[in-house]
């Protein structure tokens, strides 16, 4: 089998610019809480082996997009993130499902409110 890793975006770059290695991304990982509103992606099974990596910070900007089919680069990446989530101010932060359910809250609150109407006189 042939393994491939596609690196699509690492690191706060501008149009252009090569991305971060993984070397560079497993850096980050160790010393900076991953944004939990990107729980759900940080890893996703494309099937036949394949993962995609995807997500940014909290502390830092440094977005990721990863593909990859290589066991190696998988199991560093996926034991990285682990740890990642394991920290404390990562896991002090709230889950991706509770800030989407703020989120609507905030606007069904804010729609809500501008509907009502307006008593004149």
């Amino acid at each position: 089998m042939m393994y491939w890793t596609e690196i699509i975006s690492n690191g706060a770059k501008t149009y252009g610019e090569s991305p971060d290695s993984i070397d560079e991304l497993l850096a980050v990982l160790a010393r900076h809480p991953l944004n939990r509103s990107f729980e759900r992606a940080f890893v996703k099974d494309l099937g036949n082996g394949a993962k995609r990596f995807h997500g940014n910070f909290l502390t830092v900007a440094h977005v990721f997009d990863i593909r990859s089919n290589d066991p190696e680069i998988i199991n560093r990446l996926v034991a990285a993130i682990r740890a990642n989530r394991r920290m404390p101010t990562s896991r002090s932060q709230p889950s991706a499902a509770r800030q989407m359910r703020a989120i609507r809250t905030h606007y069904t609150r804010r729609r809500g409110s501008a509907s009502k109407p307006t008593r004149l006189g």
